[in-house]
């Protein structure tokens, strides 16, 4: 894991010096540079100290040169929230450990691997699945919530101040509240792991638009993910579902938000309690089944518990091909009346 820190953090660097010095012309540098931009080539000291710096190297968060080289200039040091901010973050932080520590006794990734669980009803090996990946989530977020406290507690996290209140979230690598009413994967990308989303999207999603195609940028910056991760087939299926759900995410949403018939029928106050219990039942269990080949890396791991709850994943991900064009038929596109005015 701090191998794969640092790797990104390093990559982040040459980015960056490259884009503040590079082959830039006055006046066509990206508009980011002003937030990103570095100041001053950095020496094999301060490059040493930025890459190592005690409360990310191990777990993240990543965070860009110019921030750091803001903490060093003691931009920050005029600001006291940082203390009250870090205490908050490491409370959190010891909370959804202790969470992990005691749930894990329901469903560990020793009782997933075990007869007991593949014997068990399918219904209940689904909860299971849907629990333990909750629990998944909350063991990356114990780490990062305490490795975030580390670097508030410097002072690094600074990112602004409104109103008279301190905002010290440029650490932040994950939004607990949006994650916990998540009820889609896309709310979940947005929670998880932010810091590094970010960095990705920055770093190598932005760089990939000559492709001319987003779904071709967003399945090589997966790819990308993947490769910095290992070599493990694990990581390869997870990536590859997390691309094939996403996708099939903005492809319903599309095709509600076209339709306003179909949005009624999905607003219908009798309705919505139903379907919110899907959508949960969807987010949690789906981000378990999604979860499996990332956690237990060998093939013969995952499939093994894949298969106990009969590939569901895989299921749902071909059952919304006839889905789609079902919808497509039964709910077209609204024709948009041209405004008279013109």
């Amino acid at each position: 894991m701090p191998h794969c820190v640092l790797v990104l953090r390093l990559i982040g660097l040459t980015f960056d010096i490259c884009d503040t010095f590079g082959t830039h012309k006055k006046g066509d540098e990206p508009k980011e540079m002003d937030v990103y931009g570095i100041r001053k080539t950095p020496n094999l000291l301060q490059i040493a100290s930025y890459t190592y710096f005690p409360g990310s190297f191990l777990a993240g968060p990543q965070f860009p040169y110019h921030q750091y080289e803001r903490f060093l200039a003691k931009e920050f040091d005029k600001y006291q929230g940082f203390i009250d901010a870090g205490f908050k973050r490491l409370g959190l932080g010891v909370l959804y450990l202790t969470l992990f520590q005691i749930l894990n006794i329901f469903a560990s990734d020793t009782y997933l691997l075990s007869e007991d669980y593949a014997a068990s009803s399918y219904i209940k090996r689904l909860i299971l699945l849907g629990v333990w990946g909750r629990l998944t989530l909350y063991k990356y977020m114990s780490v990062w919530l305490l490795s975030e406290a580390v670097c508030i507690r410097f002072g690094l996290t600074f990112r602004n101040a409104k109103e008279g209140q301190e905002d010290w979230s440029s650490g932040e690598n994950v939004k607990i509240a949006r994650l916990e009413q998540a009820n889609r994967f896309t709310h979940y990308i947005e929670s998880f792991n932010v810091a590094t989303n970010h960095w990705v999207a920055r770093h190598i999603y932005k760089r990939l638009k000559f492709l001319g195609s987003r779904e071709i940028s967003q399945a090589s910056t997966l790819f990308f993910l993947a490769v910095w991760h290992g070599f493990h087939s694990g990581y390869y299926v997870s990536f590859l579902m997390e691309f094939i759900v996403v996708y099939i995410e903005k492809d319903f949403d599309s095709i509600v938000k076209g339709s306003e018939k179909l949005r009624r029928i999905l607003e219908h106050p009798h309705l919505q309690p139903l379907y919110f219990v899907l959508l949960k039942f969807y987010a949690i269990v789906g981000m378990g089944w999604c979860l499996v080949p990332f956690a237990f890396l060998s093939f013969t791991n995952y499939w093994q518990i894949l298969r106990a709850v009969n590939f569901l994943g895989y299921v749902f991900a071909l059952s919304y091909i006839p889905v789609h064009f079902a919808l497509k038929a039964l709910f077209p596109r609204d024709r948009t009346r041209p405004d008279k005015s013109q």
